[in-house]
């Protein structure tokens, strides 16, 4: 027992329990293995399931109010949240041990009668069916899909919205938003500044028009209109390539893999936009204009206080990384990277993956690129395969056209599938998440992982004007008993920086501000208990910190 333990042995296995007791102040949190998502099947991974979700990408469902806080949606229907970091997992209410299903925990009434009359014929929800988005404008969950279907093409799109209060997320009603579209597609919802919201889709039915579909809602779901009495916004190229919507300007654009003629034997990623008139109502479609050709898009954000740019991760059969941006309503492509994975089956013949989901599918290039945004920075993430290994890399925009070094932030065995970010991340940290197989183990083994990442201590990104891969300060000895020693990089200036200590529940134990000028600064914790404390370095070009270890 560990009140037994006596002398040495005591304070080794003291310094074991204080070590797995990270703070959320620490350096990058992970890789931690999330509990509740190992996949069965088509039904685990995140955000895919055999099918390959008919490449509409399903893992946008990563919300990051701060760093502690950071919700992500798992599985089929299902949603966990953490509060302290990534250390530990809950339900969205932040009590509950237990993921919350968000998705379909009821089935409405409408889904006993058409098109459900041939139960023997009923598909059910699995992860290609559902599409959970981080809200551009808030800290929300848009979920927008299908339940269940029948096998002749006609199937009910739903809404729902999880809506942040402020401590938790709390679940509103399922809202009808069409009763007539493909059965296993999904739908991208959108919330624009004015509160409207849009849910997009891909009909294959011949019904109503082949293509991509739009519908729009100004009364918080409940109901949903077409624009100009059309619900085809334009052609569709057949092959299920990723779409999205995102807001922009004062209306809303939407990205997918189109034909610019239903005569082009092939298509090309492309946009389209609606623009509402002075009432607020929607108007007519803009063309179909072409972004570029041979890539698809995998990851969208915009900036701007009009959203007014837009940043569209893309990846090519050829394995080219790149991003376009929309400013000032021209488009532009600059190249970020290259990757080995140019479909499931990579060129690496010492990387293996899940067989079952190597064959189906496996032209499908989303997932493996994605961006997002950081203090109005904006960020590239993208995965490759070499050496047996597969890797995540990262990079920042520095202007137009320029990116700064890559950055490799994961190195694992086992196969990557996808990876989810927010579309905006808390100051000084990526949190994200990516999903793996794992053959050694055998087929269907694999989980999803989580990182809570430091961009200051965990990578060669550093803020202005420090240089990359600059120390900031170092403290040792560490564990310590009773004092320790700050050493502060010589660049630090007194004036507008703090160094301060705290212990893990966020109290300040010590201000040693006054001492930032001098080389090294000595930390006495002689009235302190043994425990975690956090040192931190602040001002207005960076925030650091250093997780510290009181032993006595």
């Amino acid at each position: 027992m560990l009140n037994q333990q006596k002398g040495p042995a005591k304070k080794v296995l003291s310094f074991l329990i204080l070590l797995s007791v990270l703070s959320v102040f620490s350096e990058t949190i992970g890789p931690i293995e999330m509990p509740f998502m190992r996949h069965v099947g088509m039904q685990g991974f995140y955000g895919r399931g055999s099918f390959g979700a008919y490449n509409t990408v399903c893992r946008y469902g990563v919300v990051a109010v701060d760093e502690n806080k950071i919700a992500v949606s798992i599985l089929t229907k299902h949603a966990i949240a953490t509060f302290d970091g990534g250390l530990t997992w809950k339900g969205l209410n932040g009590a509950s041990l237990s993921p919350t299903q968000i998705w379909a925990e009821t089935i409405p009434s409408a889904l006993v009668g058409y098109p459900f009359v041939n139960t023997t014929k009923s598909y059910t929800t699995n992860t290609q069916n559902v599409i959970y988005n981080h809200s551009f404008i808030n800290n929300d969950i848009l979920c927008g899909g299908f339940f269940k279907c029948d096998d002749n093409r006609a199937s009910p799109l739903w809404f729902r919205k999880v809506k942040y209060n402020g401590n938790t997320w709390e679940l509103e009603p399922h809202y009808m938003v069409d009763d007539s579209a493909s059965k296993c597609q999904s739908g991208m919802t959108v919330e624009l500044p004015s509160g409207q919201l849009w849910q997009i889709w891909y009909h294959g039915g011949f019904f109503w028009g082949q293509g991509m579909h739009a519908k729009y809602s100004s009364d918080s779901g409940k109901t949903w209109q077409m624009v100009g009495n059309k619900r085809v916004i334009d052609f569709y190229n057949n092959n299920y390539g990723p779409y999205f919507a995102v807001p922009y300007k004062n209306g809303v654009a939407v990205i997918w893999n189109g034909k610019e003629s239903i005569s082009a034997s092939s298509g090309k990623l492309g946009w389209s936009y609606s623009f509402p008139d002075t009432n607020g109502v929607p108007q007519n479609w803009a063309k179909f204009s072409v972004i570029s050709a041979g890539v698809g898009a995998n990851s969208i954000v915009v900036t701007g206080i009009d959203y007014d740019t837009i940043f569209v991760a893309m990846t090519g059969a050829t394995g080219n990384v790149q991003v376009a941006v929309l400013k000032n309503d021209t488009w532009s492509i600059e190249d970020v990277g290259t990757t080995a994975i140019r479909t499931y089956h990579s060129p690496d013949s010492t990387v293996k993956g899940d067989p079952y989901l190597d064959g189906i599918w496996n032209t499908d290039l989303g997932g493996r690129a994605a961006v997002t945004v950081c203090e109005n920075n904006v960020y590239c993430l993208w995965a490759d395969s070499s050496a047996g290994r597969y890797r995540i890399y990262l990079k920042k925009r520095l202007g137009n056209n320029s990116w700064s070094e890559a950055e490799e932030i994961v190195s694992q065995p086992e196969r990557f599938y996808q990876m989810g970010v927010p579309v905006k991340c808390p100051d000084g940290r990526i949190p994200f998440v990516w999903d793996y197989s794992n053959d050694a183990a055998g087929a269907g083994q694999g989980g999803v992982r989580f990182i809570n990442y430091d961009l200051i201590e965990g990578s060669k990104i550093a803020y202005k004007p420090f240089v990359n891969n600059s120390p900031f300060f170092k403290v040792a000895p560490n564990p310590f008993n009773p004092s320790t020693t700050i050493r502060l990089d010589a660049r630090i200036k007194k004036n507008g920086a703090s160094l301060r200590i705290f212990n893990v529940n966020g109290k300040q134990i010590a201000d040693l501000s006054e001492s930032i000028g001098s080389s090294r600064v000595v930390w006495n914790a002689a009235n302190q208990p043994s425990g975690v404390y956090v040192v931190t370095l602040k001002s207005e070009q960076f925030n650091c910190s250093r997780r510290i270890i009181l032993l006595k």
